[in-house]
């Protein structure tokens, strides 16, 4: 299924990167979607206006588009997993000279059951912690939320 969303992606993708910048066109479409969803529960006038300004320098074509790829991340998602790292390493968008790479996954799980121990005693014990190693304790981070937080809910 992953695979199938990836390809699925990259196909729907470079259909927009033909005509523009690849790396602008997957900046547009990451801060796009974090507008659609934020205003989906929080409307905000000044990012609708980002939005706007956005999605108006594509042509109709592309802009059909845009919310495919958002599904594609969504389905993908079901399987906890840096979908966007990957592709934007796959994409081939990161940039050596200014420190921007991708971790993968199981590289991240590692680090972050080394530097946590495997547990979430931490987080039992305290009411927040600040996660500032973003290529591995995101997923400890997210872990406790799966594990632990759903019976909170």
């Amino acid at each position: 299924m992953i695979e199938n969303q990836n390809k699925r992606f990259i196909a729907l993708f470079n259909e927009i990167a033909r005509y523009k910048n690849p790396y602008s066109v997957f900046s547009d479409f990451v801060t796009m979607s974090a507008i659609s969803l934020h205003n989906s529960v929080n409307p905000d006038a000044g990012l609708e206006k980002e939005y706007l300004e956005i999605i108006n320098s594509y042509d109709k074509k592309h802009i059909d588009i845009f919310p495919e790829l958002l599904a594609c991340c969504v389905e993908a998602l079901e399987i906890p997993q840096d979908f966007l790292g990957s592709l934007y390493m796959e994409l081939e968008l990161g940039n050596s000279r200014t420190g921007q790479f991708f971790t993968p996954y199981p590289v991240s799980q590692m680090m972050a059951s080394m530097l946590c121990g495997g547990s979430c005693s931490l987080l039992e014990r305290e009411e927040f912690i600040t996660l500032s190693e973003p290529a591995g304790l995101w997923w400890y981070g997210d872990r406790f939320c799966r594990e632990y937080a759903k019976g909170w809910l």
